[in-house]
């Protein structure tokens, strides 16, 4: 670009010099001739445009297109001198402007390509867009070789052996699944199982009893809660149930043994005392039973059939006065059946009138 602010300049320069005379006086006889001004002006036209092409050339078109390039800008300034012109433009001598245009030119089209070659920078590379990364690394982080890492820490699995409280745990619950989906039969084996393996498990134990009780197999839930009573001493709740069972089969002497064994477990159990108290009532241990009883209402004051039975151990003891009131007693229980609440209604009557 510097050539061409060179030849604005030598342009601007010859335009405010006048021409000679000597110049013009061929084109006076012309009959229309082309001032001397405009061909200059279209010259210097025609090598600014030369010298801008090799410039655009050689940036696209590299080494091999700018000597084509250059050639073209000299064709195109030979080419006007060419042009058929009158007779007098053709012989006069050129002007000191024109040949020093001429000369310009040359010389600027001579020497155009290795000025702007020496001096024009190289084709900038186009910036990739905004977000793509084109800058591919070669250098890569050196990994640690095998040898230089750590090994990690491994977590072991081991298999924990089962205890045998455990194991006895996972069969009654298996039994009990197994009951709930109406299987009795693997249900019982389980139990069995479980039993075998903890003699003192007593949910089993009860499970089992009450399985076999459903199937009338009284003998053998009685022996399966005998074994569990043996090895869990002070078990009440199984304590209970066996007595209940013996009651039913008439074996009071073993119930009343069985709930005996368990006593200092039940001071807060009501239901344990009544239980006592009707097995020894039934035995004829009258004043042992209202002891039993009294120790019973003193924890549930609101059961009639235990005012009941109070009432009747006093009565067989000849305490007459004290059966009256129990019996009295026993009728404030409204869940109490018609038949009981008339049979104490005739007992009060028959003391009261010394018929008893």
């Amino acid at each position: 670009m510097s050539l061409v602010n060179q030849m604005l300049k030598d342009l601007e320069q010859r335009r405010a010099d006048p021409p000679s005379s000597d110049s013009l006086q061929g084109l006076r006889a012309a009959p229309t001739p082309e001032p001397p001004r405009r061909r200059s002006l279209w010259l210097a036209s025609l090598a600014i445009t030369a010298v801008v092409g090799v410039s655009i050339g050689w940036y696209s078109h590299g080494d091999a297109d700018i000597a084509a390039t250059a050639m073209v800008a000299e064709n195109s300034l030979v080419a006007p001198q060419a042009t058929a012109l009158p007779t007098e433009l053709n012989t006069a001598p050129p002007t000191a402007a024109s040949t020093s245009i001429n000369a310009t030119v040359n010389v600027e089209a001579a020497t155009a390509i290795p000025a702007e070659r020496a001096i024009s920078p190289r084709p900038r590379e186009q910036a990739p867009a905004k977000g793509i990364n084109r800058t591919v690394s070669s250098e890569q982080p050196a990994l640690p070789s095998n040898d230089e890492l750590e090994p990690a820490p491994q977590m072991r699995k081991t298999a924990r052996a089962l205890s045998t409280a455990e194991q006895a745990e996972a069969r009654y619950a298996a039994a009990v699944s197994a009951h709930q989906q109406g299987d009795t039969r693997v249900a019982e084996q389980e139990l069995r199982t479980a039993l075998t393996l903890s003699p003192i498990h007593s949910a089993a134990a009860e499970h089992l009893a009450v399985l076999l009780l459903q199937q009338n197999r009284s003998a053998e839930a009685q022996d399966t809660l005998r074994n569990a009573v043996q090895h869990a001493a002070g078990q009440l709740r199984l304590s209970k149930l066996l007595a209940r069972l013996l009651a039913d089969g008439k074996q009071d002497i073993e119930a009343m043994t069985v709930l005996q064994n368990v006593r200092d477990a039940a001071n807060s159990d009501s239901e344990y005392f009544a239980l006592l108290a009707a097995l020894q009532q039934r035995q004829q241990q009258y004043s042992d039973a209202a002891n039993s009883y009294r120790e019973a209402l003193a924890l549930d004051p609101r059961r009639g059939a235990w005012w009941m039975g109070l009432g009747i151990s006093l009565e067989q003891m000849r305490r007459t006065d004290e059966a009256i009131a129990a019996y009295n007693s026993a009728l404030r229980d409204r869940s109490l059946s018609d038949a009981i609440s008339k049979y104490l209604r005739g007992r009060i009557s028959a003391l009261e009138s010394g018929n008893g």
